[in-house]
């Protein structure tokens, strides 16, 4: 009667509870012939066991960089960053390794698969924020725009060099292994009964 966890209990195999009240959420994950049992057992939705949070997109390395100087318009300089993406649902998202695993090619796998294309250059103003052009929207050049070079080795050195091993890492993975980043949160009192199980199904999208 006074038996209680709060949080997420988590299991890769079998789960037997009995007599306990779960504050939070129960996943039992693993084989497909998983068996999850429950007897006189609450589980009460609470914040602290229904948010997870994924981060195994680009891990730590940064997808932008300022450059100091050089700035057209006499600003603090620019940023270099990747460029982003059409979500699919008329807006723009984040870059993600599955990006650019498509260019990947087994007979050379060292080779670059973040190109000059893939990035753009962001006017910088005098307190380090974009330049807004009339539709105001930051002002963004192309690499050949902006002069830079893209085999610069204080760039490949601060950016490049992670993002291209964290796109080469993800391109030679099993594709069941890659994933965006993202969160998932879920409200189990809405669809599932005690005695129940849960299989969550996810898809990535190239």
């Amino acid at each position: 009667q006074r038996s209680k966890l709060v949080g997420l209990l988590a299991s890769k195999g079998n789960l037997h509870l009995s007599d306990l009240t779960v504050v939070g959420a129960v996943v039992c994950a693993g084989s497909a012939d998983r068996v999850l049992e429950m007897s006189n057992v609450n589980v009460l939705g609470n914040s602290a066991g229904l948010d997870f949070a994924f981060e195994l997109g680009w891990g730590r390395a940064a997808t932008s960089y300022g450059l100091v100087g050089g700035g057209t318009r006499g600003g603090a300089g620019r940023l270099v960053r990747m460029v982003a993406k059409p979500d699919g649902r008329g807006g723009m998202r984040p870059a993600v390794p599955t990006d650019f695993i498509d260019r990947y090619d087994p007979r050379n796998p060292g080779a670059d698969l973040i190109q000059p294309g893939d990035f753009e250059v962001v006017e910088l103003d005098s307190s380090g924020q974009p330049v807004l052009g009339p539709d105001h929207q930051p002002i963004a050049h192309s690499f050949s725009e902006s002069g830079l070079d893209f085999n610069d080795p204080f760039l490949v050195g601060k950016l490049l060099e992670k993002l291209q091993d964290t796109a080469r890492t993800q391109a030679q993975s099993p594709t069941e292994s890659i994933m965006s980043a993202g969160k998932l949160s879920l409200d189990l009192n809405k669809f599932l009964k005690v005695g129940e199980t849960l299989q969550v199904v996810f898809r990535t999208i190239r």
